[in-house]
């Protein structure tokens, strides 16, 4: 975003030798960033226009410039001795103002301007339009007189008693404050709507009746318990009788031929 430097003045003179010698105006701003703080010992790119007409007038002369602001943020150039853009400084016409310069400026040291000042041009820079319309042709340079003799130095004078400081003025009357105005009436609160009458409540329904109970039975009789046998004695055990005799393990047989191996089938 463009921003206007909140602090940047022009101090604009003319530099007149001859006739002969390249137009050009002098050209001192503070530069300061988009949070108003000093850019100190920077290397900056302006680009320098002079506008016709008004602030956004059209511009006639246009020329780029790099410079490099002082400790305090102040840098200095000479208008007419950048780089053209567009037009020729020597030919505007000061008669046909009024004017303004505008400045605009990267403070990276390129043309990526993004702080910009636009100041008018006033009566001091028209002495450029004297130096075409008001110089009469130049006459022979006379021969150089001989220097005279330094003469001796008067003494100082004595210095004046300070004069007394005037009254100072009266303070002028405060004026008067305006009447504070009426407060609007309040307006009327609306009546409340009637409340609607609560629904009746509907019949509880008769109790149905319990039935009677059945009467209970009798108890069976319970039957007698049989009485418990008489356990029978238990018998001696029998005497064990002695292991017999292994026999004798008899002769293994004779194997038989092997039989005709029968025919294999189909």
């Amino acid at each position: 975003m463009l921003k206007i430097a909140s602090v940047i003045f022009l101090i604009l003179f003319p530099t007149l030798l001859y006739a002969q010698a390249p137009q050009k105006m002098s050209y001192q701003a503070v530069i300061r960033n988009q949070n108003n703080s000093l850019i100190s010992l920077t290397p900056i790119g302006m680009r320098i226009s002079v506008l016709q007409g008004a602030s956004a007038g059209k511009p006639v002369y246009s020329e780029r410039q790099n410079g490099t602001t002082n400790t305090n943020g102040l840098v200095s150039i000479q208008i007419g001795t950048g780089q053209i853009l567009e037009g020729i400084f020597e030919s505007i016409d000061w008669e046909n103002g009024p004017y303004y310069i505008k400045i605009e400026t990267d403070p990276t040291g390129g043309t990526n301007y993004s702080i910009i000042g636009i100041s008018e041009l006033l009566s001091v820079p028209y002495a450029l339009f004297a130096l075409k319309v008001g110089a009469g042709s130049q006459g022979i340079d006379g021969e150089a007189g001989e220097k005279g003799e330094v003469g001796e130095k008067g003494e100082t004078g004595e210095t004046g008693n300070k004069g007394e400081s005037g009254d100072k003025g009266s303070v002028g009357n405060k004026g008067l404050t305006g009447d504070q105005g009426s407060v609007g009436t309040k307006g009327v609160t609306g009546d409340q709507g009637i409340v609607g009458n609560q629904g009746a409540v509907g019949v509880t329904g008769d109790k149905g009746i319990v039935g009677d109970q059945g009467v209970l039975g009798n108890k069976g009789v319970t039957g007698d318990q049989g009485s418990v046998g008489t356990k029978g004695a238990a018998g001696d055990q029998g005497i064990v009788g002695n292991q017999g005799a292994v026999g004798v393990t008899g002769d293994k047989g004779i194997v038989g031929d092997q039989g005709v191996l029968g025919n294999k089938g189909l």
